[in-house]
This record gives structure tokens, C-alpha cells and sequence, in this order.
């Protein structure tokens, strides 16, 4: 998998623009027009990763410049950085994009050396208000202006993980983190069959709505398969931030284990089959064998992660000609995905257990 990796990383270093901007997608399955800041965030950590774990000089010179036009991004506004142009959507895709640029921001802080780096990425994250009647961040716009927390709970999820990159070493970061993890009592929902429920409800008016809506049959199942679909997107974010070393207490909640045996379930299983990649990757199953493959590796038995279905898929999605081109509905999102893939390799872990001593020089 490494060598596979390090070669989509020199065709993206190809492909880099001279602002170090990388090209921008389509949201992958969603459509939605992006600005280049998320693929080239992707492409900041699998360059930072890569020239770790191979020593190339090029590859730290594509993460420099991939590292300068995003520090000249979250220096331009006081807000959130916009990541897509969808019309009737915010700009910076909630929390979630934000995530992107974080975690990248931690990567590039700790390989290159720049304490630049990890103080945009604690300026990022306390640009965000933590809502306590959601137990999750408020979005907000460029120009600093609060929106309504952002209600998908995969985006709180994620956001809080890449927060948990910089709390475990930032004191500062630990308040609004320790209060999403206790919030989980009631933010996390899981349905009866063991789904995670797509989206965050506040108590009143707008969980009787959604109640309402759920009622609806063709709303309830076509809810039903994006829940299906996320999955196990949303048992990786829940990896990356147990793997940070934050207690989650999840044990024990028999909820918890609904979802855990979801993971062995029919309805993930053909997800990770050859005919479902060929038939196109809906948005929460562009790297599901991955996502899976890091879940086993954080909660269960670390050999149980078949690392060997992971790179069965990367190459399958990849097409004959390395370009992804076949099967996603996005290629230049997919291509850059393929981050995710480090997170199964030991370098990910070598240069997040380096994040302490990084931190407290650069204090």
C-alpha cells in the first residue's frame, strides 16, 4: 500500500499549481463546486506523510507550498475558510471542511517543523463557538459571522477528532472537547438496527419536525441508506479521535454495540464488495474498506484489519490508469481521499505520537 500511495503523491505533486493550490473537485458525490482548499489540505497530509515515510526532499517541498497557500487562506479571513460555491449551501460545508484544513494544518506542523502551522490550526479551531444545546460547534461564515450549528453529526464528529490532534497537547482546546464527549450521551443516537443517525436533533420544535419527516416512507428510506453509507466513515472519525488517547466511554452502552455489530452486517458487507465500487461510490463509501480497515485497527483486534481489502480497494477505484476516473463521480476528490489510506500505515502513528514533543518546543 505504501508504494501505491507514494505514487499517487508524485502524480498529484505534478499537478500542484504554483500556489501550491491543488486542484479543487466537486464535493464527490454531491457536485457541489469547491475552492481548492480541501483536496489541497488532503494533499498537505499525504505529502507531509509521504516524504516521512520515504525521506524525499521533493515531497517536503510539495507539502511547503501546499502549507503556504493554506496559511494564506485561513490568514485572509477571521472566520471560516470557504471550501465550495453550492448554491443554497455555506461556504465552508459546516465544520467538516474546517476539519480538513485542521488535521492538515497538525500534520504539517509536526513533519515540517512549523510552529506557523499549529498556531493556525488552534486560531482555526477557536474561531468556531461550541453550542451546548446541540453538544457541537456552531458554523461559521468567513467574515466571522455565527450560523446555526452545523446539524450532521458525521461534520461534529470529524471536527471534534482533528481537535483532539491539537487538545491532547493543548490545554486551551480540552473544555469545548471534553464537553462534545460528554454530550455524546444524548447527541449520538443509534437507531434499532444499530445505524448512526445522520443528524443532530436539539429538543422542541425542530426534533418533532424531524420526527414528522421521519414518518414520511420515502424520506424514512432514503435516510435509512445514507445512515448505511456513513457508517463506517462514522466508526473511522469515532478511530481518530480514540486513537488521540481521549476517553470516549463508549463501553458497555449497549447502543455502542448496536453500532459496533452494524460494522459486521449485511448492509455494510456489500458496500465492500468489487460490484458496489463498480456501480459508483455514494458519498460515505469512497473509502469504506479503509475506514473499516482504521476502525479494527483502533477498537478491536488491530490483526482483524484487513488491510489487505483496504488496498484491494484503492486499487480497484483507482482504474487501470491510476486516475479514479471510472468509478467516482468526483476523480480529483477521490484521488485526494486517498489520505485516508495513510491512516493504516505506521508512519500516521510515528508522526502523531512525535505531536508532544513538537508541541511543547513550540510553546
Amino acid at each position: 500500500m505504501l508504494d501505491l500511495l507514494l505514487d499517487q503523491a508524485r502524480i498529484a505533486s505534478t499537478l500542484q499549481h504554483a500556489s501550491g493550490a491543488l486542484l479543487p473537485g466537486r464535493n464527490g458525490a454531491y457536485g457541489h463546486p469547491e475552492t481548492p482548499v480541501r483536496n489541497s489540505a488532503h494533499w498537505l497530509l499525504s505529502f507531509c506523510l509521504a516524504h516521512h515515510a520515504s525521506g524525499e526532499a521533493s515531497f517536503r517541498a510539495n507539502a511547503e507550498r501546499a502549507l503556504a497557500f493554506l496559511l494564506a487562506c485561513v490568514d485572509q479571513v477571521p472566520g471560516g475558510v470557504p471550501v465550495r460555491h453550492a448554491p443554497g449551501k455555506d461556504v465552508t460545508n459546516g465544520v467538516l471542511g474546517q476539519a480538513h484544513v485542521v488535521e492538515a494544518l497538525f500534520y504539517a506542523a509536526v513533519v515540517l517543523g512549523r510552529p506557523e502551522a499549529w498556531q493556525a490550526g488552534i486560531d482555526l479551531i477557536q474561531r468556531h463557538r461550541f453550542n451546548p444545546a446541540w453538544q457541537g460547534w456552531d458554523r461559521v461564515t468567513p467574515s466571522g459571522k455565527y450560523l446555526t450549528p452545523d446539524d450532521t453529526f458525521n461534520h461534529q464528529l470529524y471536527f471534534a477528532a482533528t481537535i483532539a490532534l491539537f487538545a491532547m497537547h493543548e490545554p486551551s482546546l480540552r473544555p469545548d472537547l471534553d464537553r462534545f464527549v460528554a454530550g455524546l450521551r444524548t447527541s449520538l443516537r443509534i437507531r434499532d438496527d444499530g445505524r448512526i443517525a445522520h443528524m443532530l436533533l436539539e429538543s422542541g420544535g425542530l426534533a418533532r419536525q424531524a420526527k414528522r419527516r421521519l414518518r414520511e416512507p420515502a424520506h424514512a428510506r432514503a435516510l435509512a441508506s445514507k445512515e448505511a453509507n456513513y457508517h463506517l466513515y462514522n466508526m473511522y472519525a469515532f478511530a481518530l479521535l480514540a486513537s488521540t488517547g481521549l476517553p470516549l466511554h463508549l463501553e458497555g452502552r449497549a447502543d455502542w454495540l448496536r453500532a459496533v455489530a452494524f460494522v459486521d452486517g449485511a448492509q455494510v458487507a456489500k458496500r465492500l464488495t468489487t460490484a458496489m465500487w463498480a456501480d459508483g461510490l455514494p458519498s460515505g463509501t469512497e473509502t469504506a474498506a479503509a475506514d473499516l480497515a482504521f476502525f479494527r485497527q483502533t477498537f478491536g483486534d488491530p490483526a482483524s484489519a484487513d488491510l489487505a481489502l483496504a488496498e484491494a480497494q484503492l486499487r480497484f477505484t483507482a482504474g487501470p490508469d491510476g486516475s479514479f476516473s471510472l468509478y467516482s463521480p468526483d476523480p480529483v476528490t477521490q484521488r485526494a481521499r486517498s489520505y485516508r489510506y495513510w491512516r493504516l500505515l505506521p508512519v500516521d502513528q510515528a508522526v502523531r505520537g512525535a505531536a508532544a514533543s513538537f508541541a511543547g518546543a513550540a510553546r
